[in-house]
């Protein structure tokens, strides 16, 4: 059962990654970074409902020490951007959705393949290996997906 949850994920994932161009560009969007961030957005809001209402993985959000993290990382985090604003003043849109671009799909490929795909297949090997083969057995069977995922960029890339 795991496996057909794994391979429905993916297949909605691959379906909702093929169609968004074609129906975005019907409203007028042509390629480019906002197509893509429509086309992640939608994506993720695919994943979502499906993991809701079919996979039923629960996927933790933010960790459970959000607040300690926060403080060791919220002052170099925010003078980093701090930095990139100042270094972009005179180019914001640009740099607003090439930030945007970046966090939707990282997003929308965590969600997927580790919040989703990793916890199913680990959820099945934990069934028949011990914790450390199956951790391992996860990664390598989600890494593997991951990589076969990103192949589709080939399709998109100019010779």
């Amino acid at each position: 059962m795991p496996f057909i949850k794994v391979a429905i994920t993916v297949a909605c994932y691959l379906i909702t990654l093929f169609l968004m161009p074609p129906l975005t560009a019907v409203f007028g969007m042509h390629a480019g970074p906002v197509q893509v961030i429509v086309t992640e957005s939608l994506m993720l809001l695919a994943v979502l409902i499906l993991n809701r209402l079919y996979i039923k993985q629960h996927i933790r959000l933010l960790p459970t020490n959000t607040m300690s993290e926060l403080r060791k990382n919220g002052v170099p985090l925010g003078l980093t951007i701090i930095v990139l604003l100042i270094f972009f003043r005179n180019h914001l849109n640009q740099f607003l959705i090439s930030l945007l671009l970046s966090l939707i799909v990282a997003i929308t490929e965590e969600y997927t393949f580790r919040g989703i795909i990793f916890t199913t297949l680990l959820s099945r090997c934990l069934k028949q290996f011990t914790t450390i083969r199956a951790t391992i057995a996860a990664m390598i069977a989600a890494a593997l997906i991951f990589a076969a995922m990103h192949l589709t960029n080939l399709l998109s890339q100019p010779v």
